[in-house]
């Protein structure tokens, strides 16, 4: 079970990330933003779980700048 949780993580942050590449999503929008948020804490979590440290940073890390970023193209419009 661990190895899906670990696999919808990743398979979230790719999408997104393949999305905007593809030009389907944009970077700053909330679609995009909200699967970095979700992926990235499916992954921060499953990290944390298993004290995987260095993970847990970067995948904490990425979650709140996405959550920023969602933040901030609220505020700007």
């Amino acid at each position: 079970m661990n190895v899906l949780i670990q696999l919808l993580g990743a398979f979230l942050l790719l999408a997104a990330y393949g999305a905007v590449q593809l030009k389907y999503l944009r970077p700053n929008g909330k679609t995009y933003l909200l699967l970095n948020i979700l992926g990235s804490c499916i992954l921060a979590v499953d990290a944390l779980r298993f004290q995987q440290w260095g993970f847990f940073v970067l995948e904490f890390s990425w979650m709140g700048i996405s959550f920023f970023g969602l933040i901030k193209s609220k505020s700007v419009k």
